[in-house]
């Protein structure tokens, strides 16, 4: 892998882009109620293992130590041809067109049906502000979509990311001024694969939003035994088969 000069693409090895493969193998990190974990069902292992493989065994990605070295940069690294595909989310559209880069956008590759993922940040005022009005007035202006849009126009730069209103893809005036902002280069079709594919059957809100105990059981326990499986150290079932967060499986808030 040392004389490999481009690669076929990158480990997922995040997990909020491993999450959304295993949505399409039929698996999660978790089970509907967030009592029973998933990833390491039979499903779950396949994907984080054929992951892994990427590397490990089909060398068409980068080693975890390149990936996370100090002058790896997946963004850098398609800019500069380093890498011809990568699995990344809505919010680096506006990084390459703001660098006049003409990516392009796609469906994540699935296993066994077409699957994605979407959330929202959330935005929270203390109770004990809940007669402010400056901080409702600021709530107000910071979610205006409009407000977004003009900010993006007075520093020429493209959104970051997804308008978090559905309303914004109405096909109309409001889709328009969304894809105006982006400048540099027409992106109206990255736009509008981006809303078929926020907008498709199996796309569902991801875990990180509605799991309970998610960093603890996610980051805390799972990502750490994910690491010897991205370096090749151990199999997916080795790592993952006999984990218990038994305790931290609480279920869900929705």
């Amino acid at each position: 892998m040392d004389n490999v000069s481009v690669y076929g693409t990158m480990m997922p090895t995040d997990w909020n882009v491993f999450m959304p493969l295993l949505y399409t193998n039929g698996a999660a990190i978790a089970s509907d109620d967030g009592t029973e974990l998933k990833i390491n069902s039979k499903e779950g292992l396949e994907v984080i293992q054929s992951i892994a493989d990427l590397s490990t065994k089909n060398q068409c990605a980068p080693s975890l130590a390149m990936a996370k070295g100090a002058f790896a940069d997946k963004t850098t690294m398609l800019m500069n041809g380093q890498v011809a595909m990568l699995i990344d989310g809505s919010w680096a559209l506006g990084n390459y067109s703001n660098e006049a880069f003409d990516v392009g956008v796609a469906q994540i590759p699935a296993f066994d049906h077409p699957a994605n993922m979407s959330w929202g940040a959330g935005i929270c005022m203390s109770p004990k502000d809940a007669e402010n009005e400056e901080a409702f007035d600021f709530f107000c202006y910071y979610t205006d979509f409009n407000n977004a849009i003009k900010a993006s126009k007075e520093n020429e730069v493209a959104l970051g990311g997804l308008p978090h209103a559905v309303n914004v893809f109405d096909g109309g005036e409001n889709e328009k001024a969304w894809m105006s902002t982006y400048t540099t280069v027409d992106e109206t079709q990255n736009c509008e694969a981006f809303r078929n594919i926020l907008q498709q059957e199996n796309t569902r809100v991801g875990e990180n939003v509605t799991l309970k105990n998610f960093p603890v059981i996610v980051d805390n326990t799972i990502v750490p035994l994910l690491d010897n499986v991205w370096l090749g150290e151990q199999s997916a079932e080795e790592a993952l088969k006999g984990v218990d967060v038994s305790s931290e499986l609480q279920g869900t808030w929705d």
